[in-house]
């Protein structure tokens, strides 16, 4: 079960479930919700992806680097931090074109990019493949996979189709597969059932069936409309609250901050002064974790009375006895927030005009 607690008056014109219903048909035109409806079948399918026989791994790395953008890296960020209590050696994410110097022959290199194509990775494959480092791809296809496969480089494909936000769990949890089978990462039947059961209540918490009473994500989005959402969070859950702001934003077409604890109590209260116009409509999420440090936990409790004036705070818990599941329960919110976001501003979540945009002016010569 996930909790938001705080003060905050919810009024929404898509409140009613013909209203939400109308909102899907007019504006979710590529059917979005069909794709994050299906986000909990996608880690018993990317495991199976990472136990195939037919994929040949190296030898237990002494340090791993993931070099990725967008949700690639961001998949890299949950598995680092979700299991940083247990992976036995370093593990570095690369947001770059370039490898940096520490990556050598003991290292073993992932390579992530959902569609095979984003040019970043393909120079930081190319590098990898000069310093003849263990190396292995994660793509659907695209100039990954050819290169990949030209190299005899070890490749899981994961399925086409899909905007590559919402292949989040399949990265993720082909990721931690590979992980466990080259002997760096305990993960036992369990832990993923338990996982698995969190996905999906919080899944169907969330879900456009739920009542918007009782429905998080559509209330949390409902008061997000028209408001500058910051996600503050401690360590575990860093990944989580970089997921909240990137679907928002790509999700939501809304910008949105994030702040790590307690580091933000070293420089970015302060900035909670100027320009007052913009303070006054921000709206700050706290993502708890009971197993974050016991001074985390104050500093949240002490933070609330010094982030003034603001829009609204609101604090929100995951309920469940596993740590994990409860990541994975305030992703999967995170992800619906987003969603009807989009609905709350009337447009269409999927496309993302300027990113698109973009590749295409990088693409002329």
């Amino acid at each position: 079960m996930i909790r938001l607690e705080g003060n905050f008056s919810v009024k929404s014109e898509i409140a009613s479930s013909d209203g939400l219903a109308g909102a899907v048909r007019n504006f979710d035109r590529e059917r979005m919700i069909d794709r994050l409806a299906g986000f909990p079948g996608q880690a018993g399918e990317a495991l199976g992806f990472a136990e195939s026989p037919a994929l040949r791994l190296p030898a237990r790395p002494g340090s791993i680097i993931l070099s990725g953008l967008g949700g690639s890296a961001i998949a890299g960020d949950l598995l680092r931090e979700s299991f940083a209590d247990r992976l036995p050696v370093p593990f570095l994410i690369n947001r770059d074109y370039a490898l940096p110097a520490c990556v050598n022959g003991n290292t073993l290199t992932f390579l992530v990019s959902y569609s095979g194509n984003t040019e970043e990775t393909l120079a930081a494959y190319r590098q990898a493949r000069e310093r003849r480092v263990s190396m292995l791809a994660l793509t659907s296809g695209g100039r990954l996979a050819e290169m990949a496969v030209a190299d005899g480089v070890p490749l899981i494909r994961i399925p086409a189709g899909y905007p590559p936000r919402t292949a989040a769990g399949y990265l993720y949890w082909s990721l931690a597969g590979l992980l466990r089978r080259v002997g760096l990462l305990q993960l036992s039947e369990a832990e993923i059932a338990a996982v698995d059961e969190g996905v999906r209540t919080a899944a169907r918490q969330c879900g456009p069936e739920t009542p918007f009473s009782e429905n998080p994500a559509r209330r949390l989005a409902a008061v997000l409309r028209g408001a500058l959402p910051v996600i503050y969070s401690g360590q575990y859950l860093s990944g989580v609250a970089t997921r909240w702001k990137t679907q928002i934003e790509e999700n939501g077409k809304a910008l949105a901050f994030t702040g790590l604890m307690p580091e933000m109590n070293h420089n970015e209260v302060v900035g909670w002064s100027n320009p007052d116009r913009l303070i006054r409509e921000l709206a700050v999420i706290c993502l708890r974790e009971p197993t974050d440090h016991p001074q985390v936990q104050r500093r949240f409790e002490i933070i609330p009375d010094l982030l003034q004036p603001r829009r609204f705070l609101v604090e929100v818990r995951a309920d469940s006895d596993d740590r994990l599941a409860r990541l994975f329960m305030l992703l999967v919110l995170g992800d619906w927030v987003s969603y009807y976001l989009a609905l709350e501003y009337g447009i269409d979540p999927t496309p993302v005009e300027r990113i698109t945009a973009l590749k295409r002016q990088l693409s002329k010569e």
